[in-house]
């Protein structure tokens, strides 16, 4: 008993400690006086049953002693017996009703606790109401302060009569400042958004469950997988052994190696020594900034007329331009050389376009050429190209070259003299050359005389 009352005064001091209104108090005294009589009486109750009893007869008198000695010799034989099984009777009658005991006190006790535990979730309840009335008020005084005031004006402001009805009463006029009705209005527009902000978290649980990318450790997919990880994951979750093994099971490759390593630190170490680690390995900016500007002017050239690869090219200059803003590296991308590597990827017709606009706006507009400006002219021509009605060009009437009729005889000619001169050397393959026009040892191609010729006498 007094151990089970040792840990209520402890729960109950923790209890009574949190109390703060004195009326809380006195009533939390009152209680802990009730209990501490109930154990007082129990522990009384409890001695009584466990004192031994002596019963008086009367043939244990002094007068009776001598007779008693003659005899008892006599009953002790029978006697044994029957006392040894009074005393087990006794003893056994003792032990159930000790049992009995120690089972009503568990009861009492956890009643004692589950009363305890009634009165401190009422407390937490009316601790929460206070506490969102509170919020509706501040929200009110918010709103009221944001809100343009009435001009401060000299002569006295008009009223409005509103009528209320009491019992014992005739109707009467109670007049209203616009100031009280403005004040009115603004509290019920802040409780009206509070309730409107209820319904849309309770609309949100029937949204369906958002999905997670695996983050491979490639530094172009850090911010996205960080920002995702913490609304879908560490927002939901307070325990750092939890997390750690959500962002072990999120990640694969060298990333999913560099989060294991850090399962076997203890538990308020691991997490966070595993988020430095992934920043420190695959999210420092100078890194995100290099992948980006790598992904853009490393890729493979685009062919005339893609226009898929060229929507896609766009987007990834659209995603680098926004990410090197953000970490402030935006200077990266702008130097003249990697410029130069993101136009020699387009094709040659929108090469010769984007000239034209670098002359325009270095006349014009009198400045330099940024990445914004490529990602705008891509963005354009990746829009026309992807037109579903007029973005696909096809050139139906081909250029074919016209031969007039004069080099068309020439070249048969030129062919059918080709044709004669190789089979007369093919049959004389094994002599020596010798030249039909000037009887020299060499071929009629090398001839000087056969080359100073017109096209005619040759």
């Amino acid at each position: 008993i007094r151990h089970s009352f040792k840990e209520f005064q402890t729960a109950h001091e923790a209890y009574d400690g949190k109390l703060e209104a004195q009326v809380e108090k006195e009533e939390s005294a009152r209680y802990h006086n009730a209990v501490l009589d109930l154990v007082s009486n129990l522990e009384t109750k409890t001695k009584k049953l466990l004192e031994p009893r002596i019963d008086v007869r009367p043939e244990d008198s002094i007068s009776n002693i001598s007779v008693s000695t003659r005899s008892s010799k006599a009953r002790s034989d029978r006697s044994t017996a029957s006392d040894k099984a009074r005393a087990t009777a006794k003893k056994a009658a003792l032990e159930a009703k000790a049992e009995s005991l120690k089972r009503l006190h568990e009861l009492q006790i956890q009643e004692l606790k589950v009363q305890q535990q009634r009165i401190e979730l009422e407390l937490h309840s009316d601790i929460a109401a206070a506490e969102a009335e509170r919020n509706v008020y501040e929200q009110a005084e918010c709103s009221s302060s944001i809100a343009p005031r009435p001009p401060v004006i000299n002569h006295p402001q008009p009223t409005y009569p509103v009528l209320t009805q009491h019992d014992s009463e005739p109707p009467q006029q109670v007049y209203q400042t616009p100031i009280v009705q403005d004040q009115t209005q603004y509290q019920n527009n802040a409780l009206q958004q509070l309730i409107l902000q209820q319904q849309q978290g309770v609309m949100a649980l029937t949204l369906p469950q958002p999905t997670m990318q695996v983050f491979s450790g490639d530094p172009i997919d850090y911010s996205d997988f960080v920002r995702s990880f913490e609304h879908i994951i560490e927002e939901k979750t307070t325990s750092p052994s939890t997390r750690l093994y959500y962002l072990v099971q999120y990640t694969t490759g060298a990333a999913q190696d560099l989060m294991k390593s850090c399962l076997s630190m203890r538990e308020s170490e691991g997490y966070t020594t595993a988020r430095r680690l992934l920043k420190e390995k695959f999210g420092q900016n100078y890194r995100i900034a290099t992948a980006h500007v790598q992904r853009v002017i490393e890729g493979k050239p685009i062919k005339a007329e893609d226009g898929n690869a060229l929507q896609q090219f766009s987007i990834e200059l659209t995603s680098c331009s926004n990410t090197l803003k953000e970490i402030g590296y935006s200077n990266r991308l702008d130097h003249p050389d990697n410029l130069k590597k993101v136009i020699d990827r387009l094709p040659y017709g929108l090469k010769l376009q984007w000239r034209d606009v670098v002359d325009r706006i270095m006349e014009r507009e009198n400045r330099e050429i940024t990445v914004h400006d490529i990602t705008e002219f891509v963005s354009s021509k990746a829009r026309a190209a992807t037109h579903p009605i007029f973005g696909k060009i096809v050139n139906e009437n081909k250029f074919k070259p016209v031969v007039n009729q004069q080099k068309r005889q020439t070249s048969a000619r030129a062919a059918g003299f080709s044709t004669q001169t190789e089979s007369q050397y093919s049959n004389a393959s094994n002599k020596t050359p010798k030249c039909p026009l000037c009887s020299n040892v060499h071929w009629l191609a090398r001839c000087d005389r056969f080359r100073k010729q017109s096209l005619e006498d040759r």
